[in-house]
């Protein structure tokens, strides 16, 4: 009988709740992103690119456009870089649950529970003196709003948003930092010297914890590209020659693992009714359904193994691929028309005539309808995305990859280049409305009417 009482009294105290708590004891994990740009060391939007001549039959009238996007002819250094720390959070509901909920993902208003900082951090230093700490600035939804930027929509709560930016000179002087003698404008990645190699280390503390999270990226070199340039000869992709490949002339860049290069190709695109409308009506220009879109044509990236070429000291590399694979990519990725009765016509963007007074070059028709990017990411992003980028193998376990002490998330570094405006010649805007591979696509052809002053356009088969 007494066996019979213990037996029950067990069954009746242990088997009550069999309901598992899978959750650890919550903790306040920092969550940390920043990816820091050098920038270009060219000029790349092509200030010093000469205004038409006044003889400038101007199909959109490019002469109303500033190419000069940045209003100056300097390098495209990069001063304007973010730092987003959130909160981690964990409960037993879904997920999607704690997401819209502000306090769940973002730090208080004013931010007192955590301190942001960067050190300067030389890693040829041996010596045991800390490092100057250079305080973060807070910028709330209402002060990134003012800067053009605004949280796009989604899953995560827009509330109480914010991010930190690295001070500029005149933030750092207001904050009366000038007078620090270990302050540097931190602001140029490159520290006024970009033979310098110095890395940044972003910290977060928590004022109630007591702990710190950290991550430490080095900087990549702002890229240097020798062709093509914004201006002059080289800014002429001579896509319709056959035996003349498009040819990318870049410099290693110190700390770059990976580059990747796209073009990307501006066009309109008119219903065949708009254009219907704007014949009926005589307007000179595309105005009536017409839309502007764009392709990228993206080529294979360059991972680099060299050790000089990673440090920077390798030269420059050459990349190149001929007209016909850029026609080629066109093809796949735009719909052929039935010339007869096509649906939509085509015009590649900012068409003019130049005569080329000041550089040798032959007088005709361009358009300025094609964009380069270049990016190079350092070793630390390189991994990022390898263990975040699709997975095509049968093993869909991914490896993680967190470079924050003490958090999760990514800290790395990387140098864009946008070349704008780019043109292509007479023989590739040909090769475009009537060549072999494009001549369905519907293209139009361009001539100069040298006694009206204008242009004359005309579509496939009427072009050759």
């Amino acid at each position: 009988m007494k066996n019979f009482i213990w037996v029950f009294c067990c069954f009746f105290f242990f088997s009550c709740d069999n309901e598992i708590d899978i959750n650890d004891e919550w903790a306040d994990i920092p969550v940390i992103y920043g990816i820091f740009d050098s920038g270009a060391s060219v000029d790349a939007d092509g200030s010093d690119f000469a205004i038409p001549t006044p003889y400038e039959p101007s199909f959109l009238d490019p002469t109303n456009i500033d190419f000069n996007f940045d209003g100056d002819n300097d390098d495209d250094f990069n001063n304007i870089h973010f730092v987003r720390v959130q909160k981690s959070f964990l409960g037993s509901s879904s997920a999607y649950d704690y997401t819209n909920i502000s306090d769940s993902i973002y730090y208080s208003n004013n931010n007192q529970n955590i301190d942001v900082w960067i050190e300067l951090v030389d890693p040829n230093w041996t010596d045991d003196v800390e490092p100057a700490q250079v305080p973060l600035q807070l910028l709330n939804e209402n002060d990134l709003a003012d800067m053009g930027i605004v949280k796009d929509d989604g899953l995560f709560n827009s509330d109480n948003y914010y991010l930190y930016k690295i001070l500029t000179y005149n933030e750092a002087v207001e904050w009366g930092l000038d007078t620090d003698p270990d302050f540097a404008n931190i602001t140029d990645l490159c520290q006024g010297d970009c033979d310098n190699k110095i890395d940044y280390k972003i910290c977060v503390l928590n004022n109630l914890t007591g702990d710190t999270a950290s991550a430490i990226t080095n900087i990549v070199e702002p890229l240097n590209v020798l062709m093509p340039t914004s201006s002059g000869v080289s800014s002429i992709l001579e896509l319709g020659l056959e035996n003349k490949p498009l040819k990318i002339r870049v410099y290693y860049s110190r700390n770059a693992k990976m580059y990747s290069i796209s073009f990307r190709f501006h066009y309109l695109e008119q219903t065949a009714e708009g254009y219907n409308i704007d014949q009926q009506q005589n307007n000179p220009l595309p105005t009536t359904g017409v839309v502007h879109k764009y392709v990228d044509w993206t080529w294979n990236d360059i991972v680099i193994t060299d050790s000089d070429e990673l440090n920077g000291s390798g030269g420059f590399m050459d990349i190149s691929k001929y007209g016909a694979e850029f026609f080629t990519f066109l093809k796949s990725s735009l719909s052929e028309q039935n010339l007869s009765q096509p649906e939509f016509y085509r015009y590649p963007v900012n068409t003019l005539s130049q005569n080329f007074e000041n550089i040798v070059a032959d007088a005709g028709i361009y358009h300025r309808c094609i964009d380069l990017n270049i990016t190079a990411v350092n070793s630390e992003l390189y991994t990022y995305l390898q263990a975040n980028g699709p997975n095509y193998g049968f093993n869909q376990e991914r490896p993680e990859y967190n470079n924050i002490q003490n958090g999760i998330g990514h800290v790395g570094a990387r140098s864009v280049l946008n070349m704008k405006n780019l043109r292509i010649d007479q023989g590739a805007a040909d090769s475009l409305s009537f060549g072999q591979i494009t001549n369905k696509l519907n293209f139009a052809c361009y001539s100069i009417n040298s006694i009206e002053n204008n242009f004359e356009v005309q579509f496939p088969p009427y072009c050759e």
